[in-house]
């Protein structure tokens, strides 16, 4: 049996370790590359209430003239059962239950294990390859 088959063998070998042994590197870093300010922003937007995010853009001659109309000082000229009808009653929010994080994402797990049978596919072919060449001899007469 000639070096050559062996050689890619151990070529292939080497290849799917090296890329196993970064792909667990790459995965886990988990530094925040982020700058200082938009860190800042970030934990400020998720810590803040619906009603202090808003941000009022309209200029002051509109925003005065909006408060009067919500502040209800309007003749409302629908009938009484058009009122009730068109009355929003406010529901109380349901909580939706969150599956809980165990800080695993499974999502690397499925590329890591994909590029490893894509990586294990490649060797086997280029080893086969190989064999399939060295076996191939000429007849002598």
């Amino acid at each position: 049996m000639s070096r050559t088959p062996r050689r890619t063998t151990a070529i292939a070998l080497a290849a799917s370790m090296l890329t196993l042994a970064l792909a667990g590197q790459a995965f886990a870093n988990t530094q925040d590359l982020r700058s200082p300010d938009a860190r800042d922003a970030a934990r400020l937007s998720q810590l803040a209430t619906p009603t202090t995010t808003y941000q009022d853009l309209r200029s002051p001659d509109a925003r005065d003239a909006a408060s009067v109309s919500e502040q209800g000082q309007y003749q409302d000229l629908r009938s009484p059962d058009a009122r009730d009808a068109g009355r929003v009653v406010p529901q109380a929010p349901v909580a939706s239950a969150s599956p809980s994080s165990d800080g695993f994402n499974w999502g690397y797990l499925a590329i890591g294990a994909g590029a490893l049978l894509l990586l294990i596919v490649a060797g086997t072919l280029i080893t086969r390859s190989v064999r399939v060449g060295a076996k191939a001899s000429v007849p002598t007469s």
